[in-house]
């Protein structure tokens, strides 16, 4: 069994780097390297392009200071380069002492393959053929290929597309890639309570492709790691470990084709939800009583699980996704990273406890319904039911207590 290295003091803890090739210099890293260790993350995923390096000071600053990066090749599946041509690149970045390499993007969605090839049969086949090559080349030079993140249901359903993708590796006689791989999974909590669809197929039995019947939950949630390792196992009687993308909650969403909002607060304490759980693993010593009444309701996240990227770190100012950035260029901050680096600091517990309670005093909804869908500023974003916040019986502290997050 091979070993998937992780960074020094895993925290699993980590952020998507600018979406663009343009922030890798020296100023940059000196910028952000501080931010993210501020916050306790020791994973950042970056965007790789296919014809020129990352520059390597970037990567070793990162890498030196605890920072295990993740490059992300979105490569077309209309053109892109051979096994060949990327061998160069993959040869320096595992002498650099990077581990992990994302191949492709979202190999289930229709944008992304060319009108004719997308209507052809045996979508999964053709994928494999240009994944395979490029995989092995990846273990050949002294990276892990990282099996891309799938469009959470799709428009071929993902975990359809996982397992048979699963069960033609094996046919294809590729016990070594199955053994050396990762799985990449986007992980967007998005309006969803953080718990949906927590227990995989095993405690929803009846979910099916393309089919989630009322009263049930399926894998479009944070949890999808418990889908994607019941059918790894299912497919492979063993599960690779995994790597989340894109995770956690945004201010907007796309919701009924209509563009939504969600409160600064809620988005923070959804977020802080997800991170302390990811780091309260490995770093026991600080949890308060507060962080413990949360984790108790939130279901655990796999030893599986190696690291979880949330989005976004950051954003130029002219970029289309700077609304969902958590730090702005002009170095302003979100809610949720002033606390987080707060609670980093490993504060004592008066200080704790007055953040948290400032937090959630100036929240405009009942925060007991955070796992349940809310929205201070569009009330048809989630539906709420206030009846005891309406009637003053119960504390603030009670709902932080009760703020994260389990429909059941």
């Amino acid at each position: 069994m091979p070993t998937f290295p992780t960074p020094p003091n895993n925290t699993r803890l980590g952020f998507h780097y600018f979406p663009d090739l343009d922030h890798y210099c020296a100023r940059d890293l000196h910028t952000y390297l501080p931010e993210m260790k501020s916050m306790g993350a020791t994973w950042i995923t970056l965007i790789a392009p296919p014809d020129r390096s990352i520059p390597e000071p970037f990567l070793g600053g990162l890498i030196d200071e605890g920072i295990e990066p993740i490059l992300h090749f979105p490569l077309s599946l209309e053109t892109f380069p051979t096994a060949r041509d990327l061998a160069f690149l993959f040869n320096n970045y595992a002498r650099w002492g990077v581990h992990y390499a994302v191949l492709f993007d979202r190999p289930n969605s229709r944008s992304v393959w060319p009108k004719s090839a997308w209507a052809q049969t045996h979508l999964v086949e053709r994928f494999l053929d240009h994944f395979i090559p490029l995989a092995n080349i990846c273990m050949q030079c002294g990276l892990i290929p990282v099996f891309p993140p799938l469009e959470p249901g799709g428009d071929y359903w993902d975990t359809a597309f996982l397992r048979s993708a699963f069960e033609s590796l094996l046919r294809r006689g590729q016990a070594d890639l199955i053994g050396s791989m990762v799985i990449g999974a986007y992980a967007q909590a998005g309006e969803l309570p953080l718990n949906w669809g927590s227990g995989g197929p095993e405690r929803w039995p009846s979910v099916r492709p393309y089919f989630t019947p009322p009263g049930t939950e399926d894998q479009r949630g944070f949890h999808i790691f418990d889908w994607y390792i019941a059918t790894a196992e299912a497919a492979l009687g063993t599960s690779p470990p995994l790597l989340l993308f894109k995770a956690g909650s945004r201010t907007t969403s796309n919701h009924a084709a209509k563009i939504k909002s969600m409160d600064a607060n809620t988005h923070a304490l959804r977020n802080l939800a997800i991170a302390k759980s990811l780091i309260a693993s490995s770093q026991p010593h600080r949890l308060t009583y507060l962080d413990k009444s949360t984790l108790d309701a939130l279901a655990p996240i796999p030893p599986q699980v190696l690291g979880c990227n949330l989005w976004l770190l950051s954003a130029s100012s002219k970029s289309h996704h700077l609304p969902q950035a958590w730090i702005t260029p002009d170095g302003s901050e979100r809610v949720f990273v002033r606390t987080l680096k707060k609670w980093n600091d490993k504060r004592n517990f008066a200080e704790m406890e007055c953040e948290e309670n400032d937090l959630i005093d100036g929240m405009s909804i009942a925060p007991d319904n955070l796992n349940q869908k809310s929205s201070s500023n569009n009330q048809d974003f989630f539906s709420i039911d206030t009846e005891n916040y309406s009637h003053g019986k119960t504390l603030p502290i009670d709902f932080y207590k009760r703020a994260t997050l389990s429909t059941n």
